[in-house]
């Protein structure tokens, strides 16, 4: 893997490559740029994870920037899937609002918290925005690969003044701590378990 960041190399029970970093710009980009320089595209059948306790340009949908500090989770899993049209936004809808229920699912499985989904891609606590989710495509030679995006507040304490009636975290609300290891496992157990029942039917 050709990167400009530092990362650790682990592999997870169930196959998936894992990549941890310290810092990225964005798990996604970086995802985009492993893809392009990828060499052996069957990596992407069991997943390949990427994960930063950081990020310097976090971006959601459109394009938005989103705020990454340290305290939250940026995480960012690609997978081999059949492509969609991009004609079809009812199917594009609907993955996106699968996979954001997988999410909350997941989440809960850790602590269980009123979430919600802001269609198509916002995950909302007591009405404001604790995540966000961000799905794109690539190819690495002839294989199509869907990057899922997901950035969560966990453990931030205070947003910015121009964010801090928009965002929060569930460190505001709740003490009880959140094991992050835990939580990424069960999202990745999650968002697989989705995709390959998606892709059965």
């Amino acid at each position: 893997m050709n990167s400009n960041y530092t990362y650790k190399h682990k592999q997870l029970t169930n196959g998936v490559q894992l990549y941890l970093y310290s810092q990225v710009d964005s798990t996604n980009q970086e995802a985009l740029r492993l893809a392009q320089s990828c060499e052996t595209p069957e990596i992407f059948d069991q997943g390949v994870l990427l994960v930063s306790s950081s990020q310097t340009a976090g971006r959601g949908q459109y394009d938005r920037e989103w705020l990454s500090e340290k305290g939250g989770l940026y995480y960012t899993l690609m997978i081999s899937e059949p492509p969609l049209a991009l004609a079809d936004t009812q199917k594009i809808h609907q993955r996106a609002t699968i996979i954001g229920n997988s999410v909350i699912r997941s989440i809960k499985r850790n602590i269980n918290i009123p979430l919600e989904i802001k269609p198509p891609n916002d995950i909302l606590l007591a009405g404001k925005k604790m995540g966000g989710i961000l799905i794109e495509t690539t190819q690495c030679q002839d294989q199509h690969i869907t990057i899922i995006g997901i950035g969560l507040n966990i453990a931030q304490k205070a947003f910015p003044t121009d964010l801090k009636f928009k965002a929060i975290s569930i460190g505001q609300l709740y003490d009880e701590p959140i094991d992050k290891q835990k939580l990424i496992i069960n999202l990745t157990e999650e968002l697989l378990r989705t995709i390959k029942s998606k892709q059965a039917t």
